[in-house]
């Protein structure tokens, strides 16, 4: 949660530092290495070593120099937050609890520090524990957007929505500038002429509002709406008079009376939430697949850039053992779209098992499509879950406890966001080849209960 601030140094680091400072991180690397090699003890260098790579995401590494640093200057609150947080990543929760306690020890007006241990103590299930933390956290510190963004998911993982949406108004501040300086007043819910509206996160979170246009639809009397482009069929067919352009297209030239960010739509419109009004994408009804069978459609993997992948995707060769099922009744097709999903099936020389689907689907559009002829979808937690959930298809999805979203896991079988999910949580203490294997049971079952 935190990102990790340069240690103070003596002098004779000071050209690393200020190759840190000025994000020249490889000549910091080399730099920090002959300062270590002649002065191994120099714990403000294994400080800023931690931070490297932590930029590069190496959390055993980070955690190990964090280590180093406190060992050699104890107690000291920076050093013990990231140490507690790297530990977190790196998956060892129960440790990373006791030194942010540690921690707060030390510095009881820290107020990431309350922010992170917030985050553990979800990890580990303890969802009240963790929404006191992060409420302390904003009572200590309300104007850091970090310390709000902390708040928004523990008040997530509480299932207080509509708080934790408001909450999450932060997002816009921490890391999507250019959104917050727009000329326009933001949409206050009522009725407007010209509504900006413009999706701002990844596909399944866009997937995941679209329940919310059609509300959009009775108040304003124009709709501009920017969406990723693997989304400008849909949306165009969903709201024909709209006008649906790429997320990176230029701003709109037109009059614009009020812009809305996308997931600020159940805030600013007080729904019932999590809202559900019955499936709001169908496939096109023009249309028709006759096939034999049963069809399952499986994905393994979402984004490798998403912080949280290294938790959430799974290996093919996991998701094959599902194809053992069926004795031939079932048809397993692939659901990823684009050239990593079917690398993945030539590498396995696993045609004959799964069937790769992603030539015919070239965008959502035709994705939706390819999906209406599925009788069950199983997959881990990407935008294959949003779409499934959004057109009412059976979906079991796989989720780990660990790096949790916050729209899983109040229920470790149920969403509140998708009547027709059905959750496998991997917990702390297994792999995913348990989850797989109790996946595969249920399909068992299911199979026989449908012939």
């Amino acid at each position: 949660m935190v990102r990790i601030r340069v240690m103070e140094t003596p002098v004779n680091l000071s050209l690393a530092v200020s190759a840190i400072r000025s994000e020249d991180f490889a000549q910091g690397y080399r730099l920090l290495q002959p300062v270590l090699r002649d002065d191994p003890g120099n714990a403000a260098a294994w400080f800023n070593l931690g931070g490297l790579l932590e930029r590069h995401r190496r959390w055993s590494g980070a955690a190990a120099c964090f280590r180093r640093a406190d060992e050699l200057r104890p107690g000291v609150p920076d050093v013990l937050m990231a140490l507690g947080w790297h530990l977190h990543l790196a998956g060892r929760s129960v440790e990373a609890e006791g030194v942010l306690r540690r921690c707060i020890e030390a510095d009881s007006g820290k107020a990431l520090a309350y922010t992170n241990l917030s985050h553990v103590l979800a990890t580990l299930g303890r969802d009240e524990e963790s929404l006191r933390y992060a409420l302390r956290a904003a009572d200590l510190d309300p104007t850091n957007n970090l310390v709000r963004l902390g708040e928004a998911f523990a008040l997530f993982f509480a299932g207080r929505w509509l708080e934790g949406f408001r909450a999450f108004e932060c997002r816009l501040a921490l890391k999507m500038h250019d959104l917050v300086g727009y000329p326009w007043p933001r949409w206050d819910g009522g009725v407007v002429g010209t509504l900006y509206l413009r999706a701002e996160q990844g596909l399944g979170d866009t997937l995941m509002m679209l329940r919310y246009l059609a509300e959009v639809d009775c108040l304003a009397e124009r709709v501009v709406f920017y969406v990723q482009r693997e989304l400008l069929g849909l949306a165009r067919e969903m709201y024909p008079a709209w006008d649906v352009r790429c997320v990176t297209d230029p701003m709109p030239e037109v009059d614009v009376d009020a812009w809305c960010p996308l997931m600020g739509l159940p805030s600013v419109l007080g729904l019932p939430c999590p809202y559900w009004d019955g499936v709001y994408i169908g496939p096109n009804p023009r249309i028709q697949v006759y096939r034999p069978g049963l069809r399952v459609g499986i994905a393994w993997f979402g984004d490798a850039a998403h912080d949280n992948d290294q938790h959430r995707s799974i290996r093919l060769d996991d998701m094959l053992r599902l194809t053992e099922v069926g004795a031939g009744g079932i048809e397993f097709v692939s659901l990823q779209a684009g050239q990593r999903g079917t690398d993945e099936i030539n590498a396995a020389s696993c045609h004959a098992l799964v069937r790769d689907m992603s030539p015919e689907m070239p965008d959502m559009r035709a994705a939706v499509d390819v999906y209406s002829t599925c009788d069950l979808v199983i997959c881990v937690d990407t935008a294959a879950s949003h779409l499934a959930g959004a057109m009412g298809i059976p979906c079991w999805m796989l989720v780990n406890q660990r790096g949790r979203d916050w729209r899983w896991l109040r229920s470790e079988t149920t969403t509140e966001w998708y009547p027709g999910h059905r959750i496998f949580a991997r917990s702390l203490d297994e792999q995913w080849s348990d989850v797989i294997a109790r996946v595969a049971e249920e399909l068992r079952a299911w199979v026989n209960g449908m012939v």
